[in-house]
């Protein structure tokens, strides 16, 4: 009798399960046909090695509220190099919410990940391994996304051979990781002045300064990590230009870095200051304020060096 009774609760316990697995289903199944993705095609050809950006629009068709809360990736797709490579967007869980029919803009990004390497100077060079700049060769490119849940789709775009008046730069992008990739960090800083010499305006000079103060930073020259640091700030700050390069969020966190190791706290906060005066967009003074905050010690940090 004992054991009839187990079974019995076993048995209603089944039933109700299933019914509360319905009921949650059903919104969550709700939500995932709520959100439409729109990609934009890209309005002109990237230029190999530069850093490319993806804009996408997430639109609410549904007749109630809805939250966007997983951006997944995008996989860009050639015949000739690597089965694919990775797009990924700036914030990977939003949870951003949505009235009826209204849209939200997001970005994704790419500018390491391939492995394809380019170096100017192969033929002449006799390294164990491989060197060069990660980036996707000259040709015709599928990005393919997820539309729906259970659709996909894909934009066409186009990476072009730089022009004659950006060889150099690109050439010289290529000699700063090809320099760090042996070893020889310093000249890999020394290179980021260089490119900004040639050309303060050039995407390959914003690559190049990002990824110069890194190495600085990473070999604590503080001077020249905060020093060009500034100068990307200097070139390349204004909101439309600087969101083909910088994640968000996540626009602040190498500067915070460099401030956190480089700068006392009187430097620190007249850093941050500086820029709150000169970009007044939304996006930038939340993380200005929160910086604020961290270096003053009124907030948690867990981007910011200990």
């Amino acid at each position: 009798m004992k054991s009839n009774n187990i079974i019995k609760l076993l048995f209603l316990l089944i039933i109700a399960f299933n019914i509360t697995s319905a009921k949650v289903m059903e919104p969550i199944d709700s939500m995932r046909d709520a959100i439409k993705f729109i990609w934009l095609q890209p309005s002109e050809p990237f230029m190999m090695g530069e850093t490319m950006f993806f804009e996408v629009y997430a639109e609410n068709i549904a007749t109630d509220s809805a939250v966007v809360y997983d951006l997944d990736p995008a996989s860009v797709r050639m015949d000739s190099i690597e089965p694919f490579v990775m797009v990924r967007a700036y914030e990977q869980h939003p949870y951003d919410t949505l009235a009826p029919g209204d849209t939200v803009h997001y970005r994704y990004i790419l500018s390491d990940g391939p492995n394809w390497l380019y170096d100017p100077y192969r033929e002449i060079r006799s390294y164990a391994s491989e060197v060069g700049l990660s980036c996707i060769p000259s040709g015709e490119y599928h990005l393919v996304y997820r539309k729906r849940w259970s659709e996909s789709d894909s934009i066409s775009f186009i990476i072009v051979e730089p022009p004659e008046t950006e060889r150099a730069l690109v050439d010289s992008l290529a000699e700063m990781y090809v320099a760090y990739q042996v070893g020889r960090k310093e000249d890999a800083v020394a290179l980021g002045f260089k490119l900004a010499e040639m050309s303060t305006g050039s995407p390959y000079t914003a690559r190049g300064l990002i990824f110069a103060r890194g190495v600085a930073w990473e070999i604590n020259d503080c001077k020249n990590a905060l020093t060009l640091d500034s100068m990307f700030w200097d070139y390349f700050g204004e909101p439309s230009v600087r969101y083909r390069f910088l994640p968000h969020p996540g626009i602040l966190r190498a500067t915070a870095g460099i401030l956190g190791k480089c700068a006392g706290k009187t430097e620190q906060l007249n850093y941050i200051d500086r820029l709150a005066n000169r970009f007044g967009d939304a996006k930038l003074k939340k993380e200005l304020d929160y910086y604020r905050n961290a270096f003053q010690g009124k907030v948690e940090c867990p981007t910011c060096p200990k």
